[in-house]
C-alpha cells in the first residue's frame, strides 16, 4: 500500500484463494497511508475492534440445523406417545362401559323391597293355606280329647260327663261333630256350659292336636268362625295383614268395635291363630277375641 503511485490514494486489491473452479476471490479497496489521517485512524480503530470480537465457531450452523431437527424429533416423538396412551385410555372406558351395560342388562329388574325381619316365634310347619272343611269323625274325637281338659281348666268347670249343663250344674260339653272345623294346621269345635255355648280353638303339629282357647258368648256372631260376622275387639286399632304371619305387610288397622265377615281359618302361624276377614286380609284371634293390641 505504500509503493501506491501518486495518481491516487487509494487502489482495489484482489486477493484470490486457490486456482481453478473452487477459487475464491475477495476484493479489497486499499487506502494509502498518510493519505488520509482521518480515514486510516476509523480504519485502524475497526480493525481494532474486529480482533476483539470473538467469531462464532465455523461449524455453529451445521450444529445449529441439527440441533433443530433434533428439536423437532423429541416434539414429534412425545406427540406420538401422547396420542397413544390418549387411544389406550379411550379403549379402556369404552370396554369398561360396555362391561357395566351388559350387566345391567343382565339383571332382572323389580321393585326394592324391604329384607325380611327374623320372627321371634318359629312356625311349626310350612303347610301352604288350604281353605276350611268340616272335621272327619277321628279328628274330631281328637280335638275334643286335646281340648276338652284346657277348657274345663280355663273355665274353671268340670266335664259334664253323660249330664248336660243345668241351673246348679255349670259343667262342660261338647256338642258333636258336625260343627266341628279343621283349617290349616288349626281347627275348632262347638261346646256349652250353662247359659251359654263355647268355642274350643287349637293348632295341630306332627304331635297332634293342642289346646289354645276357649271362648263362650249367650248369643250367635260374637266369637270368630267360619261364615260369620264378628267384632273386632281390642284398644285402639287391629293390623290386618296381607298374609297370616307376623313379619308380612299391614295394609290396614281396624279400630275396635269395626264389624267383619269371616271367611277362611284358621291358620296357625307364628304361635298364633289368624282368621281371613273378606275383602281385608288376615286378623290374629286375639284381636277377634279380645285382650288384642
Amino acid at each position: 500500500i505504500d509503493n501506491l503511485n501518486d495518481a491516487g490514494d487509494t487502489a482495489d486489491i484482489t486477493l484470490t484463494y486457490g486456482s481453478g473452479p473452487g477459487s475464491v476471490y475477495e476484493k479489497y479497496r486499499a487506502v494509502k497511508l498518510g493519505s488520509s489521517p482521518d480515514i486510516e485512524t476509523r480504519l485502524r480503530d475497526h480493525l481494532a475492534a474486529e480482533r476483539e470480537t470473538i467469531r462464532p465457531p465455523a461449524d455453529l450452523e451445521a450444529r445449529v440445523l441439527r440441533r433443530l431437527q433434533e428439536s423437532n424429533a423429541t416434539r414429534t416423538g412425545t406427540g406420538v406417545v401422547r396420542q397413544v396412551l390418549l387411544a389406550a385410555a379411550l379403549v379402556l372406558f369404552a370396554a369398561g362401559l360396555a362391561f357395566g351395560v351388559a350387566r345391567l342388562r343382565a339383571t332382572t329388574p323389580g321393585p326394592i323391597r324391604p329384607s325380611p325381619s327374623v320372627s321371634a316365634t318359629t312356625t311349626p310347619t310350612t303347610s301352604p293355606i288350604t281353605s276350611s272343611r268340616p272335621a272327619t269323625s277321628t279328628e274330631y274325637a281328637d280335638m275334643v280329647a286335646a281340648g276338652k281338659p284346657g277348657a274345663e281348666r280355663q273355665l274353671g268347670i268340670a266335664d259334664c260327663g253323660s249330664a248336660s249343663p243345668a241351673p246348679g250344674h255349670d259343667c262342660f260339653a261338647a256338642f258333636g261333630a258336625s260343627d266341628a272345623i279343621v283349617g290349616t294346621d288349626a281347627g275348632y269345635f262347638h261346646g256349652s256350659r250353662f247359659g251359654s255355648g263355647c268355642w274350643v280353638y287349637l293348632y295341630h303339629d306332627a304331635g297332634g292336636w293342642h289346646y289354645v282357647d276357649v271362648r263362650c258368648a249367650q248369643a250367635p256372631g260374637l266369637l270368630p268362625r267360619i261364615g260369620m260376622d264378628d267384632t273386632v275387639n281390642v284398644s285402639g286399632c287391629a293390623n290386618v295383614r296381607a298374609q297370616p304371619a307376623l313379619q308380612t305387610q299391614i295394609v290396614a288397622c281396624l279400630p275396635n268395635g269395626t264389624s267383619v265377615h269371616i271367611s277362611n281359618g284358621p291358620v296357625f302361624r307364628d304361635g298364633k291363630l289368624w282368621w281371613f276377614l273378606q275383602g281385608q286380609g288376615w286378623m290374629v284371634h286375639e284381636s277377634l277375641v279380645g285382650g288384642g293390641a
